[in-house]
């Protein structure tokens, strides 16, 4: 193990139910032939059917379901690695991307790498993360508040972390929305974001996906209260960045009522 290119990585996977049936095994697979990850994590979210044993992989089961923020991190708080990368069970890693996210990490003021994302079956580039944020990443703090608005980095997915700033991070929220971005901004106030161009991972919405109930104005009004919330006790957020709370809920308010609607129409009508 010591010889393997990425043996100090730990990759948590929660799955549950149909995840279990149909998408885990691919997975796995696609993470076991890119560069081979130290362990694969998979947090058996009182499945049923269970989650069976299989070589490559190591499951911790709970009997109870849990939020995906509380599975994801059961995950970091047993993950023996320096690096941990959270994987969502029905989405597929693109080959090479292992290696580009550690050439990243070589720089120790980085916190966590990035990856680009394409969607399934057409083979488009998802629209998250956008390709200006990479240049915002120069000037950090900025970086960290304008992340504070709106989430500018997936933290699950192709996003490699390093496993201490996770948990001095606070990990995810508990709850099955916005625990990401939650962990996103805790990051941020911590370090440098880094972003490789090339896609990372191959997303895939289904029925069965946790985002296809949300309601879309009331759940991003949710999580962005409870990204409101995590700045207000996190210790890394300073003074000014918990002074500007409020200015921050206004921004927030701002992108959901007038920007998102004014931008929904203009690739409408571009389309057209």
């Amino acid at each position: 193990m010591p010889d393997e290119p990425n043996a100090d990585l730990s990759v948590v996977v929660p799955v549950w139910d149909t995840y279990v049936e149909r998408y885990l095994d691919r997975a796995v697979s696609s993470l076991l032939a890119n560069g081979r990850p130290g362990e694969i994590l998979v947090i058996d979210n009182a499945s049923s059917p269970p989650v069976c044993e299989q070589p490559g992989i190591r499951v911790l089961r709970v009997d109870a379901r849990l939020s995906i923020g509380a599975a994801r991190n059961l995950g970091l708080a047993e993950a023996k690695g320096d690096y941990v990368m959270f994987w969502d069970a029905d989405d597929v890693i693109v080959p090479g991307t292992l290696e580009r996210l550690r050439a990243c990490m070589v720089d120790p003021r980085v916190i966590a790498a990035t990856a680009g994302i394409v969607e399934a079956g057409s083979g488009r580039r998802h629209h998250w993360p956008r390709r200006w944020t990479t240049r915002l990443t120069r000037w950090p703090k900025l970086f960290a508040l304008v992340n504070c608005v709106s989430a500018l980095f997936p933290t699950t997915g192709s996003t490699l972390i390093r496993t201490a700033a996770a948990r001095d991070a606070g990990g995810f929220g508990d709850t099955d929305g916005g625990d990401d971005w939650m962990l996103g901004v805790s990051l941020a106030l911590r370090g440098r974001i880094a972003f490789v161009s090339a896609p990372g991972r191959v997303y895939l919405r289904h029925p069965d996906s946790l985002s296809a109930g949300w309601r879309t104005v009331p759940d991003i009004v949710n999580h962005a209260a409870r990204v409101l919330a995590r700045l207000a006790r996190d210790p890394a957020a300073s003074g000014p960045v918990r002074m500007a709370i409020p200015a921050i809920a206004t921004a927030q308010a701002f992108v959901l009522f007038v920007l998102r609607p004014v931008g929904r129409r203009l690739r409408t009508r571009a389309s057209g």
